[in-house]
């Protein structure tokens, strides 16, 4: 039995920030910072840049724990999407949901709203440069099955992923 639900009803959703470079002691090796450009195809992200332990302590509200599920909304590239694999923060063009994993499966959120780019893309506004706000993006509706039947999806389709993945390594080596 499929739930009709909006995105805000998988857990929390949280809008980036961008630390200023007015500060570079907020940029290090520490935790991921995503941008869109480092969110390629697949279902794992892997960054150009970095925060510092006190760039994450100046940004705390904003960091994202692992296997929250990052959506670009705004500009050429909306409907790009990744999961974080460890703690991370994402600039002010990616919504994440932080999935509340006692009632859905992230990776079933993740797989879920990667077939909802093109509808996400029909909510935008902006002439020059589409965006989805956060509430628009929160409130975008969704069918979601009971999280037993989350789980079993995102098992099989992680599976693949994970395959994948390990091809694509090793085809670079």
């Amino acid at each position: 039995v499929m739930e009709s639900m909006r995105i805000a009803d998988f857990g929390t959703v949280i809008t980036g920030k961008t630390p200023s470079s007015k500060n570079p002691e907020h940029f290090g090796d520490d935790y991921p910072f995503v941008t869109p450009t480092d969110i390629g195809s697949g279902r794992i992200v892997r960054t150009r840049r970095g925060i510092s332990e006190e760039g994450q302590a100046k940004f705390r509200r904003k960091i994202l724990p692992r296997n929250s599920v990052c959506f670009v909304c705004i500009g050429a590239t909306i409907g790009k999407i990744c999961m974080t694999t460890e703690r991370s923060l994402t600039n002010q063009q990616i919504n994440s949901v932080v999935v509340d994993t006692e009632r859905h499966s992230p990776f079933f959120v993740y797989y879920l709203l990667s077939t909802y780019a093109e509808k996400v893309k029909s909510v935008a506004g902006g002439a020059a440069t589409p965006i989805v706000n956060k509430t628009s993006f929160e409130n975008l509706e969704v069918e979601a099955p009971p999280l037993p039947t989350q789980r079993k999806i995102a098992a099989i389709l992680s599976a693949y992923d994970d395959l994948i993945e390990n091809n694509l390594l090793r085809i670079k080596i």
